[in-house]
């Protein structure tokens, strides 16, 4: 099987959950794992905003090229799910 890169939402929809249970799913059976918060910046419609985003670590999560900036003007990749997930968490008895 060849490796997809999908999001969060993408994965959740694919195994019937939302995406707040899918996190919950992810961490509480070890797939990934909260390695703190960054603040980022993106800038929409001409205004600069920033948000907190939590950083995830594990198997089955692909860092981006792209992403947003850091206070330091740093890329901050976009984080994302290997494809595979979705076959490990179908195995799960209270998914599949």
């Amino acid at each position: 099987m060849s490796i997809q890169a999908m999001t969060f939402v993408q994965v959740a929809k694919a195994v019937g959950l939302t995406r707040e249970q899918l996190y919950i799913t992810l961490r509480a059976n070890g797939i990934i794992e909260s390695v703190g918060f960054e603040r980022v910046y993106q800038r929409r419609d001409g205004a600069i905003q920033s948000y907190m985003s939590e950083r995830y670590d594990g198997e089955f999560i692909i860092n981006s090229a792209c992403g947003k900036r850091d206070q330091k003007n740093r890329i901050v990749p976009d984080q994302m799910l290997d494809s595979r997930v979705i076959i490990v968490l179908k195995a799960l008895p209270q998914i599949g």
